[in-house]
């Protein structure tokens, strides 16, 4: 399964903090992208098609912004 966690690099985030830590200790493996780093267009679609709180979660079957421990949990079901 791909993971990808669109994450704040900069300044503190609890919530992406939280979300890779849940991810690591669920044994799921994760690619962190850097929101700073990605093109405008990029966020704006995530923003549109996922939502605006960090971090977006990118799965090969399904999608969320923040931190959703239940959807983590799924995601080793």
């Amino acid at each position: 399964m791909n993971v990808i966690v669109y994450s704040k690099t900069k300044g503190f985030c609890g919530p992406c903090f939280a979300t890779k830590r849940a991810l690591t200790d669920a044994g799921i493996e994760f690619e962190i992208l850097a929101l700073e780093e990605q093109p405008a267009e990029v966020i704006e679609d995530l923003k549109t098609r996922v939502g605006m709180q960090a971090p977006i979660v990118i799965t090969d079957t399904a999608a969320w912004s923040g931190f959703r421990p239940d959807l983590i949990d799924a995601l080793t079901a």
